[in-house]
């Protein structure tokens, strides 16, 4: 129920406990699965290259086999690839010439740079399927100075800060993505600058996000908060984390959850709030796809 499955299958494997075939089945799907993945991202990451446009794949098949100790470990939904914001319109149109799709309707030049200048809290994102019907997100969500010349998990504080994100996005529903933050931090915890980490969240205005995510880990995890994560106990932040550490291992969920915009606004601060409702009342970038597109009150 949580989407732990491959890492449930092998900890029992590793217990000696007699699993049904189906459960092995399952097991070797997901393992194919990922093994096609990684072969389909970096098909793409190639083409962007070729194509001139700097791009590279965060999240995904990557993570996982720099994570866990081998792909069979975590399923992986999609491909996430990131690109320079002043890139991607020229990702999409290479994405679109190597046969993908776009999973909604066709953008256009105006709606694509309407949709690039959404604000960071906005999680813009531009969704493709490929011929194999993989879904594509192309993202542009980069908070660090530089975009990354190799690996972005590499640039420990950005990338721990990504992660972070990424799990508040999703309102800490995701186990798996909690887990990915989890591991990061165990693996990288001596490699990352506390202070430049922090100065990055507070520049970008997700502190608040970044302490939550953090305490989220702690509880379910059960471990006491290391020295620089000691102000993630602030009252607001313990409470939120908490909260949302019940919803995810709850059976049943509270009413608002169904309701994505009621979800993102418990995640925001009051600023994000205030801003993200706004955005709600005008016109969203895709409607400027249209011929007649050609003012804001035309739209």
């Amino acid at each position: 129920a949580l989407g732990a499955f491959p890492a449930v299958f092998r900890n029992l494997q590793a217990l000696g406990t007699p699993l049904p075939e189906d459960w092995h089945r399952r097991f070797r799907r997901n393992l194919v699965r990922n093994l096609t993945l990684r072969r389909e991202e970096s098909t793409l990451v190639e083409r962007l290259a070729g194509a001139g446009i700097r791009g590279c794949a965060i999240k995904g098949v990557r993570l996982v086999e720099r994570l866990y100790p081998d792909l069979s470990w975590r399923a992986v939904a999609d491909i996430d690839l990131l690109v320079p914001p002043a890139e991607v319109e020229r990702a999409y149109w290479a994405l679109k010439r190597n046969g993908l799709e776009d999973e909604v309707a066709p953008w256009n030049a105006r709606s694509l740079a309407r949709q690039v200048a959404q604000p960071a809290h906005a999680f813009a994102e531009l969704k493709l399927r490929s011929r194999q019907g993989t879904l594509v997100e192309v993202h542009w969500d980069w908070l660090g100075e530089e975009f990354p010349a190799g690996d972005p998990a590499d640039e420990h504080e950005t990338f721990l800060l990504y992660l972070a994100i990424h799990a508040g996005k999703h309102s800490w529903a995701s186990l798996q993505n909690l887990t990915d933050l989890e591991l990061y931090l165990r693996k990288y915890d001596e490699a990352i600058d506390r202070e430049k980490f922090w100065k990055v969240a507070r520049r970008s205005g997700w502190e608040r996000l970044a302490a939550v995510s953090l305490a989220v880990c702690a509880t379910l995890f059960r471990r006491a908060a290391r020295p620089h994560e000691q102000w993630v106990a602030r009252e607001g932040v313990r409470v939120l984390a908490g909260a949302a550490a019940r919803r995810l291992l709850a059976e049943t969920k509270p009413w608002w959850w169904r309701s994505k915009p009621l979800r993102l606004l418990r995640i925001y601060s009051w600023r994000q709030r205030a801003s993200r409702c706004w955005l709600w009342l005008a016109p969203p970038p895709w409607d400027w796809n249209h011929p007649e597109a050609t003012s804001t009150p035309a739209v």
